[in-house]
């Protein structure tokens, strides 16, 4: 009975005859509301046994037909709170959304397209607090995780992934739930990883400018010409004067002479005169060290001596003589059970009667770490030849050119 005193259906339901084929008889059960005085059925449960809202041919167990493409119209799950989550189509080219949030009003929504590409919820109108992820995770964070190989358990199914624990004790952001029950957020991984590639790229292109300044010096360093003018020759740390230069000339018995400063050729242009080069061999080997220099040793370790190389311009298969703190000995042998700084000495001599001396100090302490490295001090020594050679030698030990005529 309404308002007026008359009776009037309110809500009803009633059963619609989908088949009248004897013995084969269907129908629908059908439920009605009245809204404005309509009244008018608002869902239905099929003789298949398929519920329909809003349509009266549902086709699934369950089916919801919109009548708008708002989070109202769809399928919506609260909470005990009222936070909730709307699950609806939102618009006509086939998009899914998740809409919700909660009672503060933070909402935001997930979509899962036509094509079936899963987008998170990430307007900037969502976030607060927005920092560069550097200052948080980076590479060092990546090299700490444990990706994992397993298989499910109950269903023994193969898969890779991450243990929610260990990654919670690097990344907590993406792990939700509790002990028993965690969950992984996958997708906010990538901003780890993309924030490590960054990281990993910038350390590679200095590593490539630093290899291009490198070839760059090794290029000016490394020089090819018909005609080099210059106060000073330099090889390797042995350094000629024009005085020198000519004196080598002279006692190599060439006939030709240097010309005299100032002096020009006849013609109209100065030219230079060309001169056979000096059969005497004024250069020293070259000693190159094999390992570390100094090294670095604890108390108790053995020192087993890597050596040295040997190179010259004229001598092919020069050896070395080695001495241990001025001592000449065939075989490198160490007293490494108590604290002490050793000096090597790889002496060279090639066939023109040129010596070369290149050291190395071994350092024996409780620590290899915290022995401190002598004292450099620049000093320069004689070769064979009278030339000059610039080296560097360790205050306490003795210069290259003790050991040059042992």
């Amino acid at each position: 009975m309404d308002a007026n005193g008359l009776i009037t259906t309110g809500s009803k339901i009633m059963s619609v005859y989908t088949s009248h084929t004897a013995n084969a008889v269907s129908s629908d059960l059908a439920f009605l509301t009245r809204n404005a005085g309509t009244i008018a059925e608002k869902m239905r449960l099929t003789a298949a046994g398929n519920l329909g809202i809003s349509t009266t041919s549902p086709s699934s167990k369950l089916s919801l037909s919109q009548s708008a493409n708002s989070a109202t119209n769809g399928l919506w799950i609260a909470g005990t709170d009222g936070d909730f989550r709307s699950l609806y189509m939102s618009d006509t080219s086939g998009t899914l959304s998740f809409q919700g949030g909660n009672t503060a009003g933070t909402y935001n929504t997930a979509t899962l397209d036509v094509n079936g590409a899963w987008t998170n919820a990430s307007d900037r109108a969502y976030k607060e607090n927005i920092v560069d992820l550097s200052t948080k995770y980076g590479l060092s964070t990546i090299l700490q995780t444990q990706p994992r190989f397993y298989t499910m358990k109950g269903s023994g199914n193969p898969q890779v992934g991450f243990i929610a624990q260990e990654l919670k004790l690097l990344i907590p952001e993406v792990v939700d739930g509790q002990e028993g029950s965690y969950s992984l957020s996958y997708g906010n991984l990538v901003a780890v990883a993309f924030e490590g590639i960054k990281e990993l790229n910038a350390k590679v292109e200095n590593f490539i400018a630093q290899g291009i300044a490198q070839i760059k010096n090794l290029i000016v360093e490394t020089l090819t010409a018909n005609k080099v003018d210059t106060k000073e020759l330099c090889v390797d740390g042995v350094c000629v004067t024009k005085d020198q230069f000519k004196k080598v000339f002279e006692n190599s018995g060439t006939t030709s002479a240097a010309p005299s400063d100032g002096a020009a050729s006849s013609g109209s242009a100065s030219s230079s005169t060309d001169y056979p080069l000096p059969t005497t061999d004024f250069l020293s080997p070259i000693i190159t060290i094999i390992g570390a220099n100094p090294a670095e040793i604890s108390i108790g370790s053995s020192y087993i001596d890597m050596g040295a190389t040997v190179a010259d311009n004229i001598s092919n298969n020069l050896g070395y003589h080695t001495f241990v703190d001025g001592i000449a000995v065939s075989q490198v042998s160490l007293d490494t059970s108590i604290s002490a700084v050793y000096t090597i000495d790889y002496v060279a001599t090639d066939e023109a009667g040129n010596t070369a001396t290149s050291t190395r100090s071994v350092i024996v302490s409780k620590t290899a770490s915290e022995s401190p490295i002598p004292e450099a001090v620049s000093e320069t020594v004689s070769s064979s030849s009278d030339t000059n050679v610039s080296e560097t030698v360790f205050a306490g030990q003795s210069s290259e050119s003790d050991h040059a005529t042992q």
